[in-house]
């Protein structure tokens, strides 16, 4: 893997939890600063895609699915990818006890 060199600020207070911790494990404190920033940038994309999402949904551009007919999709999937023939399935509990459910994409 190519690798920068990337300067920033960091609290002198999170430095020394760092160095601490390289201290006690035997790693270098970088390398535990690029494993939290790794870890992170995957939480800040998917938050970051989430609420692009979000945002096509409430301007109606993105398309919802019921639950019911989510559910019915997928229980066909499964269905059709383990051979079964419906006998023997686990029926949800609570399916179709509430009257509105919330819309979800499949």
């Amino acid at each position: 893997m190519t690798t920068r060199i990337c300067n920033i600020r960091i609290p002198e207070t999170i430095l020394n939890r760092y160095d601490e911790l390289a201290a006690l494990t035997g790693r270098t404190a970088t390398y535990y600063v690029r494993e939290a920033l790794e870890q992170h940038i995957e939480v800040l994309e998917d938050h970051y895609a989430a609420a692009r999402v979000l945002s096509r949904v409430r301007r109606g551009d993105e398309p919802l699915t019921d639950f019911e007919d989510w559910e019915a999709e997928y229980d066909a999937k499964v269905a059709r990818e383990t051979g079964e023939n419906g006998k023997g399935t686990v029926k949800r509990s609570g399916s179709g006890d509430r009257k509105a459910r919330p819309k979800i994409r499949p």
